[in-house]
């Protein structure tokens, strides 16, 4: 029965893996944050650059693309403690505006 039970367990493991597309959270330096952030100008079928706000004090951009291998789409959230930004981009993101855009920026 516990054989049974477990390999039960990674079949559903197994299938929720590939019935879902891939997540995954990386940490990036305030380089590669600020130029993720600048794709959130861009709209995009096939690519899209979200910034999704502030969380426990970290700034996170969602990337997400429906061109993969597996034919699953795939995101990615890419996060920053908010100290490690530039002051003018921190304070715009914890107001809850995107920097990067026309309409917080004022240009």
């Amino acid at each position: 029965m516990k054989k049974k039970t477990i390999t039960l367990t990674f079949l559903i493991a197994l299938l929720a893996l590939f019935a879902t597309g891939c997540s995954d959270h990386e940490r990036v330096n305030a380089a590669t944050f600020i130029k993720y952030g600048e794709e959130t100008k861009i709209i995009g079928s096939s690519v899209c650059y979200d910034l999704e706000g502030v969380k426990d004090d970290c700034a996170i951009i969602r990337y997400w693309t429906n061109i993969t291998m597996s034919g699953k789409s795939k995101t990615i959230y890419y996060w920053i403690p908010l100290s490690e930004l530039p002051a003018s981009i921190s304070s715009e993101i914890k107001a809850g505006r995107n920097p990067w855009t026309k309409e917080s920026s004022g240009r």
